[in-house]
């Protein structure tokens, strides 16, 4: 049986700093909500990347807090989910779900394109106009 675990995968506090959780072999993990918050002086900038991906990035002004909570962003086992708070005072706080992911998934492999191929039928009508 696949077990689904709610976890807190993410807490940055250090100002300028960044803090990350990397997802354990046999596991995936999906960021649901990112959450900061700013107890300090001065307006702080909060980042959080998924997969190598900048996903969260947002001004936090003193004594306010900012929450994003329509995400659904997945990271596979080794990937690191990351976080940079700047400005003392400024946390960050990722959570989701942690699954036991027994296929062993891996992320896709992501290759740079010139858009879709066309269907050969098309490739030749084009070619001709």
């Amino acid at each position: 049986m696949s077990l689904v675990y709610s976890e807190r995968l993410l807490l940055a506090s250090t100002n300028g700093v960044w803090s990350a959780y990397v997802v354990p072999s046999a596991k995936r993990a999906v960021v649901m909500t990112v959450a900061a918050a700013n107890a300090g002086t001065a307006t702080a900038q909060a980042l959080v990347a998924v997969g190598g991906w900048t996903v969260f990035s947002r001004s936090v002004p003193v004594g306010a807090s900012v929450l994003d909570t329509s995400m659904r962003l997945v990271a596979y086992a080794g990937e690191r989910i990351e976080g940079r708070p700047s400005g003392a005072g400024c946390a960050i706080i990722a959570a989701g779900f942690l699954f036991d992911d027994v296929a062993g998934a891996r992320a896709p492999e992501y290759v740079e394109s010139d858009g879709p191929v066309l269907a050969d039928q098309w490739e030749e009508l084009y070619a001709t106009q």
